[in-house]
C-alpha cells in the first residue's frame, strides 16, 4: 500500500520555496536511516533550498553514546541557523 504514502513523502514537496532547513541525523540510525536525510539534502540541492545535513558517524537514533559536547555544538550551530533566517527578514 506505498501509494497511500507517497503524498505524504517530504522529498516530494520540496520546492524553491522551502525553508531553509538544518538536518542532524546519525548514519548508524536503525529508526530512520540516513539515505533519507541524504536524500532530502539532495532534493534541497536540486532545488537550490539553503540547507546544511550533519552526520554523525556511527550514531543510532537520538544520537545515543556521542561526545555530547558535539551533539551540543551542532544543535547550538542550527538554533543560529535558524536565527539567522528571521532576523534576515
Amino acid at each position: 500500500e506505498l501509494d497511500k504514502f507517497v503524498p505524504y513523502l517530504p522529498e516530494r514537496h520540496v520546492t524553491p520555496d522551502f525553508p531553509p532547513t538544518w538536518l542532524i541525523h546519525g548514519d548508524a540510525d536503525t529508526d530512520v536511516p540516513f539515505q533519507l536525510s541524504e536524500t532530502m539534502a539532495k532534493r534541497f540541492q536540486d532545488q537550490g533550498v539553503l540547507h546544511r545535513l550533519v552526520r554523525f558517524a556511527g550514531a543510532e537514533h537520538g544520537l545515543p553514546g556521542i561526545d555530547r559536547a558535539a551533539v551540543d555544538a551542532a544543535y547550538t550551530e542550527a538554533a543560529k541557523f535558524v536565527v539567522e533566517r528571521f532576523e534576515s527578514k
